[in-house]
């Protein structure tokens, strides 16, 4: 059996690039709905340099590889791998040389898409049991969410969640068998949750701890 610790939270960006306040002398523009990379030669300081931007328009992480034609005398290839995040962008810089360089032709673009083994959501749903008129209640949390299979095997899923208002929590969990490559299945986490939260209903939150796979 084949344990995965679930991350909430996605990393923020990969690369930071460099900013020239230019104006771009020639630019190329390469765009997908999977991606984007704009390509262009600025001047500074009587300095040419290639910039791109790169966009990555998947929900997965994506390794963009990206190429742009430069002429001076002669022209050369310049390329360059990127890896983003879901829907991450970044801008690349290379210093090209003296002044005279400029783009030739649109930038040429491969793309890998690195999906997770699996992709979960799931969201709160509240039922009100009980409530002492004096801000304390107690309530069934029924958690439901979706999980999707995508690799080309079929998998089992054991499935560990909270749910909550507040601070106030319980955990709940399900067992999914036989998910198919490419399907998705629905499930709930069913938990009690008790306390003074009647007051602060906004603060309803699911989030999930732990899925085994197998």
């Amino acid at each position: 059996m084949k344990r995965i610790i679930a991350t909430a939270v996605m990393a923020a960006g990969v690369l930071a690039g460099t900013t020239l306040a230019a104006t771009p002398a020639q630019a190329g523009t390469e765009s997908t709905t999977s991606y984007s990379v704009k390509t262009a030669v600025v001047k500074k300081k009587g300095k040419s340099y290639l910039t791109a931007t790169v966009r990555n328009k998947t929900r997965y992480k994506t390794v963009i590889t990206f190429s742009q034609k430069v002429c001076k005398k002669s022209c050369k290839t310049v390329k360059k791998t990127v890896t983003l995040s879901a829907t991450r962008s970044t801008t690349w810089t290379k210093k090209l040389g003296k002044k005279g360089w400029r783009t030739k032709g649109r930038p040429g673009v491969s793309i890998k898409v690195i999906k997770p083994a699996y992709t979960i959501s799931v969201k709160p749903v509240f039922a009100l049991d009980s409530s002492d008129g004096a801000g304390w209640c107690s309530s069934t949390v029924v958690a439901k969410g979706t999980i999707r299979n995508n690799t080309t095997a079929t998998r089992s899923y054991w499935i560990e969640g909270q749910v909550g208002v507040g601070k106030a929590f319980d955990s709940g969990v399900e067992y999914l068998t036989d998910v198919k490559p490419g399907r998705t299945a629905a499930f709930e986490l069913t938990a009690s949750v008790w306390g003074s939260w009647c007051s602060a209903p906004a603060g309803r939150w699911a989030k999930i701890t732990e899925v085994e796979v197998s």
